[in-house]
């Protein structure tokens, strides 16, 4: 892809877009949906649409899950009297 000269480059990105949230690289994912509507002239359809809310719903899920672990393994300060 970064060579460039694809016969279908707006077809190869949604594919590896898919691809990349079916492996949950979701940062990969986001790059690949963006550059695919990029391609297509910033008027997604109605699937990288969907494609792109739910990638953006699993990055959000997967900070919010790092985030909530994060706090479990915090220590609790005790209050000081």
């Amino acid at each position: 892809m970064d060579k460039g000269g694809l016969a279908k480059p707006l077809q190869t990105y949604e594919f590896i877009a898919y691809l990349a949230y079916e492996l949950h690289k979701f940062d990969e994912a986001k790059v690949a949906i963006d550059k695919a509507i990029d391609l297509k002239q910033g008027k997604p359809d109605h699937q990288m649409s969907v494609l792109k809310n739910a990638i953006d719903d699993a990055i959000k899920e997967e900070k919010e899950k790092e985030a909530k672990k994060a706090a479990e393994n915090t220590p609790a300060v005790p209050p000081s009297t």
